[in-house]
């Protein structure tokens, strides 16, 4: 097991043995608490923006069909309409994962156990890792739409 985990003089168990007792700093809990007020106002920021994307879609299906009688296609909304219900997609994981996030912390706050402080940073961790995957296919996407634009505009 990599020590480097450990705080110093902090022992390491050996495989089978009874788990040392570990305890959750009055301050580590402090900490996150201040936390969980902000991470539950950007979970439900999260779910509200959810919820504002799916009425507009809604209401660009409705209005469109009412509109010429033909339906969306015939307004070219579909394609508006599957962007929106695509970034409902992907803001879906983060809304749920900042839930459970500040559900975890509230539950350090109540009991103090280091399980809960384990479960609040693998929520943290599992937000941050979808952060950065999506951080890093939009920069793939701008550096894509950015060769394009640059090849066509050497056409002209």
């Amino acid at each position: 097991m990599d020590q480097s985990y450990y705080a110093q003089g902090a022992e390491v168990s050996a495989p089978g043995a009874p788990a040392p007792v570990v305890a959750v700093s009055p301050e580590t809990i402090r900490l996150l608490a201040a936390t969980k007020p902000w991470v539950r106002f950007l979970s439900v920021l999260f779910f509200v923006v959810i919820g504002v994307c799916l009425l507009g879609a809604l209401i660009f299906l409705t209005l469109g069909s009412v509109g010429t009688g033909a339906g969306p296609g015939a307004l070219g909304l579909v394609p508006l309409v599957t962007l929106i219900i695509l970034l409902v997609a992907i803001y879906l994981y983060p809304a749920v994962t900042l839930f459970r996030y500040s559900s975890a912390i509230k539950l350090l706050v109540e009991t103090g156990q280091v399980s809960a402080l384990e479960q609040a940073l693998a929520r943290q961790k599992s937000f941050w890792k979808f952060v950065g995957i999506l951080a890093l296919v939009l920069l793939c996407l701008y550096i894509i739409v950015g060769i394009l634009a640059v090849l066509n505009l050497s056409r002209m």
